[in-house]
């Protein structure tokens, strides 16, 4: 898997867990203060005639030049944790726009990286679709009240708490912080991570925590297939069943399954070409160690050290 950020997102998000109840917004609801309205009117720019779309080359532009545009867009302008506020509400009139998750998305991370305020409080409850890339190279207290897109925190180094569920790569490349989801995620939570804690309370659809460097991603419920592809270091906990294959191709690193490893079927591999690091099994093992695909790392069974390879051999264990 490539360790490149980014290109922007076309997936709908959420196709396995079901939406929070969408609430009606009408622009009487919102009272109009000097800074939410120069706010608002960026954003219709923002949005109108694909105006990052035009000036980045398109819709496979990397994030990290459309960024800046956005901080571009907004730059001078005074506004308050309220007024982004109500901005976030304000932004359902634009749902029908091209591209809005990925647009939202950047726009909002602009807003409140470039605000003066240390906490801000994103709604999404009432949105159709939720927003991509928010709190992107966040250092702030967000809270996050409702669904999130792809790249939830992407480089964070701040604090992001989801009440919802969350999409694709929760917390890439993040340099440190805490990301805390209160709900289910996608794919790839964790990706890269160099240093955040990432608390995902529910389950994870597949591959926590590949190709992180360092930090911890924690798992409080299952996870669907694998996990820790191609770590490099940090530590990975998962405190239900994992039903895929673990440690694939890991090169450092912790890896901790409290409950099933391979629970579905005997399909799945531990320890797949696995060249560092240790992974901790404290269930049941249903899937097959690779040791003969190893050429370094450790096996706990339940605390006790079952295998350590320091030189490639043959064979395999099931249990």
């Amino acid at each position: 898997m490539s360790d490149r950020i980014l290109s922007v997102s076309s997936k709908n998000p959420f196709g396995r867990y079901k939406r929070e109840k969408i609430q009606e917004v009408r622009k009487s609801d919102i009272q109009e203060s000097e800074g939410f309205q120069k706010l608002k009117q960026a954003f219709e720019t923002w949005m109108s005639d694909k105006f990052w779309k035009r000036k980045s080359g398109g819709l496979g532009g990397i994030i990290d030049y459309i960024y800046p545009m956005a901080v571009k867009l907004i730059r001078g302008l005074e506004y308050s944790a309220k007024d982004v506020e109500k901005l976030c509400i304000a932004i359902a009139e634009f749902q029908q726009k091209e591209d809005f998750a990925n647009g939202a998305g950047v726009f909002l991370s602009a807003v409140i990286n470039n605000g003066k305020e240390e906490s801000y409080t994103i709604e999404t409850r009432h949105l159709t679709e939720a927003p991509n890339y928010l709190c992107y190279r966040n250092k702030k207290r967000i809270t996050i009240e409702g669904n999130v897109g792809e790249y939830v925190g992407c480089a964070q180094s701040g604090e992001i708490l989801v009440n919802g569920n969350a999409d694709d790569y929760v917390g890439r490349y993040a340099r440190a912080g805490k990301i805390t989801i209160n709900g289910n995620v996608v794919f790839c939570a964790g990706a890269n991570n160099e240093g955040c804690l990432i608390e995902i309370k529910g389950n994870s659809s597949m591959m926590p925590g590949v190709h992180m460097k360092n930090g911890r991603v924690i798992v409080r419920g299952n996870v669907e297939t694998s996990a820790g592809d191609g770590m490099k270091g940090g530590t990975l906990e998962i405190f239900g069943n994992i039903n895929g294959s673990v440690g694939s191709e890991m090169e450092g690193g912790k890896i901790i399954v409290h409950k099933n490893a391979g629970e579905r079927n005997h399909g799945y591999f531990i320890a797949l070409e696995m060249h560092g690091g240790e992974i901790h099994l404290n269930g049941r093992i249903f899937a097959q160690i690779m040791y003969d695909r190893m050429t370094g790392g450790k096996i706990y069974k339940k605390g006790k050290l079952i295998f350590e390879r320091k030189e490639p051999s043959y064979g395999s264990i099931s249990f």
